[in-house]
């Protein structure tokens, strides 16, 4: 039976009490969104939120706040009527907030979201209680309008970060005037991506917030750096919580670009070489960690790319990194990643090559040393290639029993014909591989 009653579900008493608990519910989630409010501007170092499983419990707030270390949560009870309430009125708001610029799609999300609510409505708010909705909402000025809209795209974002059309509010309506609002925003987005550090989103709406803060002029040109390399500390913690995030490793690449682009009197030579290496080490450090995560390894080749091209001594930067490639696969035997990792400093290598060849045949010779380390280049890495595979196959066979050495044989005879494959190097002579 109905906990309201079975034969009164479709009388006119049925409804009456809907109106009743459904003010109730209302009432509720506006003091939980307000006291999410007050938590936000209690505690400014926010930095993790989460659901946690709990079942209703009287007279105690269902926000759980640790201003010792800065942990937010909600219960998992209140957040089905705290989104439903929020979404709610956040949809009227947007239909009244809405700019003539606004796009057609913008507009096709909010109509269809629109027939949404009204179905949604007929379960959960009678008509009488739009009407409420309505009134108190038309009450409001534009300025506090605005002001709600934030408010609850702001909780609507830690419950479902995947809602576009809240982030998108927040692109019309937040206008930071210092860079210390924009870094509170800054890290009201980590905190939502404590719990989804895969919200590409969220990485969106950060590209956003640095191309306003430079756009406004809200960092000093001296500081545009420290301003980047913090964004980069920050985008540390949702790769630590999910280390193959594609979205993660691409922003901070993007931030790294950024840097790289300005002109010597932002951002001098120096200044860019000191971050590229400065990201190498970091990626090193990372790489010894994750060494079966092949996102890091993609990082680190799109770094020495980028040193090649600031003119660094790609020969010694490239053969160093190969012997700590080398040194990898035999300590940690049997990850593929390092052996893809590898071919890409070949191909790297080999490329490096040819450009140089190529941007120097209608110009002055190098100087010979430069360009006999060059030409030997090739014959270098076919040396090196060589005995890597010989020192595996004798270790193979002096270590049958080891499955991570039968592993890492089976991925050098992958690695032998690729390089036979894609680089015409016959390396089949010299070493006793089936291949």
């Amino acid at each position: 039976m109905s906990p309201i009653g079975g034969d009164e579900r479709n009388g006119s008493n049925f409804r009456k009490k809907c109106v009743i608990i459904d003010e109730n519910v209302a009432e509720l989630c506006d003091k939980i969104l307000q006291n999410l409010s007050n938590t936000f501007d209690k505690d400014d170092l926010l930095d993790e939120f989460d659901i946690i499983p709990c079942e209703s419990k009287l007279n105690q707030s269902p926000v759980i706040h640790d201003l010792t270390s800065h942990k937010l949560a909600l219960e998992s009870w209140c957040v089905p009527y705290l989104y439903k309430h929020s979404y709610h009125q956040f949809l009227w708001i947007c239909r009244k907030s809405r700019k003539p610029s606004t796009s057609s799609s913008s507009n096709t999300t909010i109509q269809s979201s629109n027939s949404g609510s009204r179905r949604d409505s007929g379960n959960i708010a009678s008509s009488k209680r739009e009407k409420e909705l309505s009134r108190k909402l038309s009450c409001l000025s534009e300025s506090e309008r605005i002001s709600k809209g934030l408010l609850l795209s702001r909780a609507l974002i830690i419950i479902n970060p995947e809602l576009t059309l809240a982030w998108n509010y927040r692109r019309d309506y937040f206008h930071p005037t210092s860079l210390e609002a924009l870094e509170r925003e800054q890290r009201f987005v980590s905190l939502v991506m404590s719990r989804k550090p895969k919200c590409p989103e969220g990485f969106t709406y950060r590209k956003w917030l640095i191309k306003k803060a430079l756009q406004k002029c809200l960092v000093e040109p001296s500081r545009i750096q420290d301003f980047i390399s913090h964004e980069i500390d920050m985008i540390e913690q949702p790769i630590r919580s999910y280390s193959t995030n594609y979205h993660a490793w691409s922003y901070r690449f993007w931030l790294l670009e950024l840097v790289l682009t300005y002109d010597k009197t932002v951002v001098s030579k120096d200044q860019k070489e000191r971050m590229l290496d400065r990201e190498l080490q970091k990626s090193n450090t990372w790489i010894k960690s994750n060494v079966s995560d092949y996102s890091g390894c993609h990082y680190r080749q799109k770094l020495l790319e980028c040193m090649l091209n600031f003119g660094t001594d790609g020969t010694l930067l490239l053969l160093k990194e190969l012997d700590e490639n080398e040194k990898r696969i035999f300590i940690f035997e049997g990850h593929e990643s390092l052996w893809h990792h590898r071919r890409a400093i070949i191909l790297l290598s080999m490329n490096h090559f040819k450009k140089f060849k190529d941007n120097n045949s209608s110009k002055a010779p190098p100087s010979s040393e430069e360009y006999d380390g060059l030409e030997a280049l090739e014959k270098t890495l076919q040396d090196k290639e060589s005995d890597l595979v010989q020192q595996i196959e004798s270790k193979n066979y002096n270590d049958t029993e080891n499955e991570c050495s039968q592993l890492n044989s089976t991925l050098c005879q992958a690695h032998v014909k690729w390089m036979g494959r894609r680089l015409k190097w016959d390396l089949t002579k010299s070493v006793h591989l089936e291949v």
